[in-house]
């Protein structure tokens, strides 16, 4: 998270009770900078005033870094920062042009529980390593930089994000960025069960939460498809890899937005929904060996008519370095929620790199 001190923090009329609790705010955001678990910055007449008021060793060594820096450090490419104020129990979401600022008042920083690593709430703790590469591939695409990525993930137990996410949201002392699909099973779908559940919290007294709808049915459908070859694993099913490549170079490309990749379509789910039926029967081109509708009146209904792959996030994360190796080739509907993860990955856990502050 990007942190910025506001000018008025070092005012002429702040008294020496307010002075002490602006002082402590102040040392406890730059203690975590110097830490790498987030960003700071200020205008320069705030950093070199500040110089002269902090004596803590190593929040001292963050302005003189930053004093040092400053013409070289661009956050530009950060949307979204929280704006450090005076006052009491200000939380105050405001929008100039692109950007989002989130005013926070010096009272929220009095202990440094707010100032640990972002958590990342999913509804599987190893999917957040999927929107980090997802994050570092915006970054490159982006020519942002060097900027570190440091969060903590939290598992969302599936259903049970909403609830996950209600506890986080009730504390007030973490910043939170959680992400959820929205099961939708073919275009016509109503949302799951989970996303309704969370779209019923509220969180409108407690900013330091958002989510993020994902326009897919599943986080598979948003795996780059030209990755398939160099992932497919024994622990994949073959046939269902096929039928994605297939229907990945086709004109029905667009169904791989709903269509539940791990599992595929059974005969049950298509009697239930005219709609998905209709979903189904388009896909059915693509199946190898060719299967019709007179076919599909003798399956049982457990049988599969679409093939499935089983877990391709887990063979993707197996082998990173395709991130870099090979440039991902999006279909329109992931390469906008690609936008979406990655930029908001970046605003809720940019960090500063490691690198010595010994100054």
């Amino acid at each position: 998270m990007l942190f910025f001190l506001d000018a008025n923090l070092i005012n002429e009329d702040i008294s020496s009770t307010e002075g002490i609790i602006i002082n402590r705010a102040i040392e406890n955001i730059l203690r975590s900078v110097w830490e790498s678990k987030h960003l700071v910055q200020g205008d320069i007449t705030t950093i070199i005033e500040l110089k002269n008021k902090i004596v803590n060793k190593d929040c001292l060594n963050v302005l003189t870094f930053i004093d040092s820096n400053y013409s070289f450090l661009n956050y530009s490419s950060i949307k979204f920062h929280i704006n450090v104020v005076r006052g009491v129990n200000i939380m105050e979401l405001n929008h100039s042009g692109d950007k989002s600022i989130l005013n926070v008042s010096v009272d929220f920083f009095q202990t440094t529980d707010l100032l640990q690593e972002t958590k990342i709430l999913c509804e599987d703790i190893s999917d957040s390593s999927f929107f980090e590469e997802i994050c570092n591939h915006y970054i490159r695409t982006n020519s942002i930089g060097s900027i570190s990525l440091k969060y903590s993930k939290e598992h969302g137990g599936g259903t049970q994000i909403d609830v996950m996410y209600t506890n986080i949201a009730a504390r007030k002392n973490r910043f939170c960025l959680t992400f959820c699909d929205n099961d939708k099973r073919h275009p016509n779908s109503d949302i799951g069960g989970t996303l309704r559940k969370l779209r019923l919290v509220n969180t409108s007294n407690n900013l330091f939460c958002k989510y993020i709808e994902l326009d897919a049915h599943e986080i598979e459908n948003l795996v780059p498809f030209n990755y398939l070859d160099d992932i497919n694993e024994a622990t994949l099913n073959n046939s269902g890899i096929e039928f994605i490549k297939r229907l990945f170079v086709s004109n029905d490309n667009g169904a791989l937005q709903y269509l539940d990749i791990k599992k595929g379509i059974n005969k049950k789910q298509v009697d239930e929904s005219l709609d998905f039926f209709v979903f189904m029967e388009n896909l059915l081109p693509y199946c190898q060996p060719n299967i019709t509708i007179a076919d599909i009146g003798t399956y049982s209904q457990n049988d599969r008519i679409i093939p499935h792959t089983g877990k391709i996030i887990k063979s993707l994360m197996s082998n990173v370095g395709l991130f870099t190796s090979k440039f991902p080739d999006l279909l329109t509907f992931q390469e906008n929620e690609w936008n979406k993860i990655g930029s908001n990955f970046l605003y809720w856990t940019c960090a500063r790199n490691n690198e010595a502050l010994n100054l």
